[in-house]
């Protein structure tokens, strides 16, 4: 309708980044792909992976809510797998870091840590 105001709509934000969280899964929810997926490749990984999950849960505001649990969440995607992303690096498992990059980065613009893996020779460019 002509004259009526636009609503805006705010998206929630990243505590880390500080970008819109334009994914909204937690990463609680994110982790259980993760496991699932590491699971069949490195299951030894797992309960490290559990600590490194608990180091970026941190539930400090509640308004914005997981569309998988609907638990609050403060940390976004991206954020989320640049933190498993380094922790995997460690490991120094060329395959397991591609694997990883495949199937869970969220550096859609190949800006971040994407870009990273590729200069550090993890990533085919």
């Amino acid at each position: 309708m002509l004259g009526m105001p636009l609503e805006v709509v705010k998206m929630p934000e990243c505590v880390l980044c500080r970008e819109a969280v334009t994914n909204p899964v937690c990463p609680d929810c994110l982790a259980e792909q993760v496991a699932a997926w590491l699971g069949e490749r490195e299951p030894g990984l797992l309960s490290e992976l559990r600590v490194r999950t608990r180091q970026m849960s941190l539930h400090l505001f509640d308004e914005d809510k997981c569309v998988i649990c609907f638990k609050g969440m403060d940390i976004c995607a991206y954020c989320y797998t640049e933190h498993i992303f380094d922790w995997l690096k460690t490991t120094k498992n060329l395959e397991l870091v591609n694997g990883f990059l495949s199937a869970f980065h969220f550096d859609l613009e190949r800006k971040g840590y994407v870009k990273r893996a590729e200069e550090e020779g993890f990533v085919l460019a």
